[in-house]
């Protein structure tokens, strides 16, 4: 398979527990929701994900931003849904910032009452695996904040090593701060997952 392919149907991934779809307009009060809870968490790294975590009504506008991104095949956007409780959106995934149809940085955010159960690493590793099987990237990275352990901790447990030291990368509530540069290559498979 090529990149290409993952542009020509919104790809939907399935893992043991969840579903990874495209978000619809739908979504839109329960990711605003989730996103709201996710990022009021006390003792979490403060983050702005973006203009649509003010209302419901500018979540629904960042899916047509999304869907107008992937259109472009500059981003593709998934909703992360758990398969038993009715397909209900409990956070999201995304590979977006391609470079030459080889790279891409990889953002997600999952819900606070579904932390800690291994939600977000399922989703997480099976991006990755779509990211260098189906789209044949070579590189997926992320750039998370210093602060942010449980962020680093997935990304550890799903392969990423980390590269560097970004300083003064991001600026957050008036002060700039650092980041680790977090990466995989599709060459790592073979000792993260047993297998290429």
């Amino acid at each position: 398979m090529a990149f290409k392919d993952a542009f020509t149907l919104f790809p939907i991934i399935e893992t043991r527990r969840l579903i990874l779809s495209e978000l619809v307009a739908e979504d839109a009060e329960s990711y605003h929701i989730q996103q709201k809870a996710a990022l009021d968490l006390p003792g979490r790294p403060s983050w702005q994900y973006g203009f649509e975590t003010g209302s419901a009504d500018k979540a629904r506008k960042s899916f047509e931003f999304s869907r107008n991104a992937w259109l472009k095949k500059e981003r593709i956007r998934w909703g992360v849904r758990l398969k038993e409780q009715g397909a209900e959106l409990i956070g999201q995934c995304e590979l977006f910032n391609f470079s030459q149809q080889s790279k891409a940085e990889v953002g997600y955010w999952l819900g606070p009452s579904y932390h800690n159960q291994g939600l977000m690493t399922e989703s997480l590793q099976a991006i990755v695996l779509y990211g260098f099987h189906t789209m044949a990237l070579h590189r997926i990275y992320a750039n998370t904040s210093t602060d942010n352990t449980p962020s680093l901790a997935l990304l550890k447990k799903v392969g990423f090593v980390q590269e560097g030291l970004l300083r003064q990368n991001t600026w957050r509530d008036g002060v700039w701060c650092d980041s680790f540069l977090m990466g995989i290559l599709s060459t790592d498979l073979t000792t993260t997952h047993g297998n290429s």
